[in-house]
Parts: structure tokens; sequence; C-alpha cells
């Protein structure tokens, strides 16, 4: 069983409090099962909430399994020192509730929440990857990135999906922290590079020897 998988089970007055252990013996995230936030009215403008190695997630109609699924996928931010949001997390068993995709992360309710329609590991990286570039990044940071890509918009609807900067952030994040060991290509380096320009240690004390650093200096060296 790997060690997402271990997950930490107490009774609180009918509340089920779940903790995922996380590389190095860190704390991990708190996982608690509660009923939905209530969604900010149209007229709010939601804030950008305060980030954490330690977030809170809520798993809204939980099963142990997506709940070791979730966990999985926060630690392998938490091990790179990329600190998260609180979030709630929901699933669904048809990709309507996700507008006909596999997720989708929204920052309109309070906290921010990811919609889970796919039953594929990448999608719950994927989403937080969104999450953690909402919190994480300034305008000044995704034009540089957009710069770095070859890209002309972040998020315009009007682009290709795969065209914009969230989008392939999002997939640039999800890619390096599930690859344990990247092939020698030009396409990794490139994707290596826009991960530590995301991801700069002015941010966060990202662990000199996580597996992303460690493939990158390999990458490099090769």
């Amino acid at each position: 069983m790997n060690r997402a998988a271990t997950i930490l089970i107490s009774m609180i007055v009918g509340v089920v409090v779940f903790q995922a252990p996380t590389a190095g013996g860190r704390p991990g995230p708190n996982m608690t099962q509660t009923s939905p936030t209530a969604a900010v009215t149209a007229d709010e403008t939601p804030t950008t909430p305060p980030v954490s190695l330690r977030p809170n997630i809520v798993v809204t109609d939980p099963t142990l399994e997506n709940n070791a699924r979730v966990a999985e996928a926060v630690d392998r931010f938490i091990a790179n020192g990329l600190a998260l949001p609180d979030l709630d997390i929901a699933f669904f068993d048809d990709s309507s509730s996700c507008d006909d995709a596999l997720g989708r992360f929204q920052r309109q309710h309070s906290p921010w929440r990811i919609k889970i329609c796919s039953d594929l590991d990448f999608v719950i990286t994927h989403e937080l990857a969104h999450a953690w570039e909402n919190a994480n990044l300034s305008d000044k940071e995704r034009n540089e990135y957009l710069e770095l890509r070859g890209l002309d918009a972040w998020n315009d609807p009007a682009s290709d999906r795969n065209e914009r900067g969230t989008e392939d952030a999002a997939f640039v994040i999800q890619k390096s922290l599930m690859t344990t060991n990247p092939p020698d290509s030009a396409t990794w380096r490139d994707r290596i590079e826009a991960f530590e320009r995301l991801t700069n240690p002015t941010h966060f004390p990202v662990d000199p020897h996580s597996a992303v650093i460690e493939n990158a200096r390999v990458a490099r060296v090769l």
C-alpha cells in the first residue's frame, strides 16, 4: 500500500476526519468530510486565499478510494514545497457536472472548489495545479510565463484551450509532478524549464532533493 493510501481515520461527532501522511514524515493535508460550502454570489469578487503546506482539503461525499487519490495528488505538491489553498473537492459520476470536461476548478466558491468527473489519476493533479497557479502567481509572473512558452493569453475563452497559459501551466505542473524519470528530449527540457519558472524558489522552499528538481538536474547534465 502506498503512503497516500494509508489514511488515518477518527470519528468526531459524526464527522470523518482524514489526514494523509506525506514525504519525510511531514504533517499532511487535513481532509475532512463536511457538507458542501456555499457559492460566492454573482456580485462578489472572490479574494485569493492564503496558501499552506498543510491545507485543509474538504472532500464531499468521499469514499476511501477517492480520499486516497486526493491524498496522493496533494502529497505531490506538498513534497515539492508547492503550497496550496484550502479546497473543497467533489466527485461526480458523469461529465455533465464538469461541463462535459474531466474536471473543473472553480474559484467563485469559498473555499475554492474542484470538481472531478473522471477516474483518471492525472485529473486531480491537473485541477490542483489550477488552484496552485491561481493562488500563487502574480500577473507579472503569468506574463513572463506566456513569453517563455510563446503563448498570447492566460485564459482567453476565444483562444484554443491548449493555447491558454492557464492550461499549459497546469499541464506542465501535472506532468512534472507525476513523472519520475522524464526522457532526455527537447520537449522535456522545455517542460522542466517551464516548471522551474512557475515554481521559482523565491516563492517556496522547494526540497532540493525532490524528484522533480533531481530530474531537472539530470536532464540538464544530459
